[in-house]
């Protein structure tokens, strides 16, 4: 038996530093029974595939560290695993991978840091982080208790690696700061899978039954970690745990994997499961997942691809829309600027008549005397029809005589006489 605890920080801790590219799920227990391994708290972070890798740290206080990823992950996706800088050991199996220190630290603080690849058929489901502390205290958060804690008592006593036997009881003293607790099991597909049934007792409250099937298959031949449990919320102090293993030889054994004391209150929140609504007389089931199903992480990259589309075709609109507005904005400006060139163009205080010296012969003034002239015999016409005309000057006949000398002829100009009548 062992006497040492684990400290469990979820993957939604704040006070877990991730980088960029990390996408976070959820889920519930009605859709978990597809995973190899039940998400603790029902949260996992997923590398977003149109990053090459992400990475994240933690800083803890204690002597050994792990960080757990929902099974079905390739080792090598997990490009680097260091603590303070050295680099941690890789391990796994079919219910659980991780990556931690193998040795002893020193007490002080350390910081755990992973990174993995983004690539999309990887599956790169980043779970938790487990570390062992120097002291345990309830302000550290939520305490995970493995099976072979000596807190944990079966009666009948039995090896920690065997299942609770029928008509077997598990009892577990717990301090509750945040007033509830989660129990975990491992399954197997070699185990039977008829549902079974059990009952948990808190302090004197009434028992509650519920039933649990086993919920492995040709795909996931073994779960690890599966919610079988979850308890309501509790007042502060000290609390008992009775459980009983109402099952028979015949139906899904119940093996303990772990129990987790939440005393945190920076994870999300948990619902009761079974529902509220069970009763000693009532029950509720995790469904069995069928065989032609598909493991869930495969579904949840799908879900990221389609995410991934959606963000390009939003990307895309984008683009188009900004396209759009600047071509608007462009048109504008030009439009305004050459309404500003006509406005200029009509300001006669801006506008400059370009200089034109007039033609010797002026088609107005011509006009004029047209007008004149027809107005002048109009009006002698009409004077005609009262009175005679005048008589008309007898035209003089000038002759111009050459003369011999011509030093002493002065050339008058032509006289000339004007018909106008005066």
């Amino acid at each position: 038996m062992s006497n040492s605890v684990q400290i469990f920080v979820d993957d939604s801790d704040p006070e877990i530093e991730y980088g960029l590219g990390w996408t976070q799920e959820f889920f519930d227990v009605t859709n978990s029974t597809e995973f190899p391994s039940f998400p603790f708290y029902g949260t996992a972070h997923l590398v977003d595939n149109a990053f090459p890798s992400a990475n994240f740290s933690y800083t803890f206080n204690g002597s050994s560290v792990s960080a757990l990823f929902v099974p079905g992950i390739q080792k090598a996706v997990i490009e680097a695993c260091t603590v303070d800088g050295k680099k941690a050991s890789i391990f796994g199996g079919p219910k659980q991978i991780g990556c931690g220190n193998s040795g002893q630290l020193q007490m002080g603080r350390h910081t755990l840091f992973v990174q993995l690849q983004g690539r999309l058929n990887n599956q790169a489901l980043f779970d938790a982080i487990q570390y062992t502390p120097f002291e345990v205290t309830s302000q550290l958060g939520d305490v995970l208790y493995t099976r072979d804690n000596a807190a944990i008592e079966i009666s009948p006593s039995t090896d920690s690696k065997e299942p609770l036997p029928p008509g077997g009881t598990l009892k577990f003293d717990f301090f509750g700061k945040c007033y509830s607790l989660g129990l975990y099991c491992n399954i197997s597909n070699h185990d039977p899978h008829a549902s079974s049934n059990a009952s948990y007792q808190i302090d004197d409250q009434p028992p509650v039954k519920f039933t649990f099937q086993n919920t492995a298959n040709n795909i996931s031949t073994a779960v690890g970690s599966q919610l079988v449990l979850q308890t309501p919320q509790y007042s502060l102090g000290q609390h008992h745990l009775v459980l009983v293993n109402h099952g028979s030889n015949e139906t899904t054994p119940f093996k303990l994997n772990s129990i987790i004391v939440q005393n945190s209150t920076s994870h999300v929140k948990l619902d009761q499961y079974p529902p509220s609504n069970s009763s000693p007389s009532s029950s509720s089931s995790i469904s069995p997942s069928s065989s032609s199903q598909q493991p869930f992480a495969s579904q949840i990259l799908s879900s990221q691809t389609s995410r991934a589309r959606v963000r390009t075709a939003i990307g895309v609109s984008a683009s188009l829309t900004c396209v759009l507005i600047l071509v608007l904005v462009v048109t504008w400006r030009k439009r305004r600027q050459w309404s500003c060139v006509w406005k200029e163009a009509r300001d006669p205080a801006i506008t400059v008549d370009p200089f034109m010296i007039p033609r010797p012969l002026q088609i107005g003034r011509a006009k004029e005397r047209a007008v004149e002239s027809s107005q002048g015999q109009s009006s002698k016409a009409r004077q005609g029809l009262d009175t005679a005309p005048p008589n008309r000057p007898e035209p003089r006949i000038v002759v111009h005589i050459d003369s011999e000398d011509q030093a002493g002829v002065i050339e008058l100009p032509p006289a000339y006489r004007s018909d106008r009548a005066v």
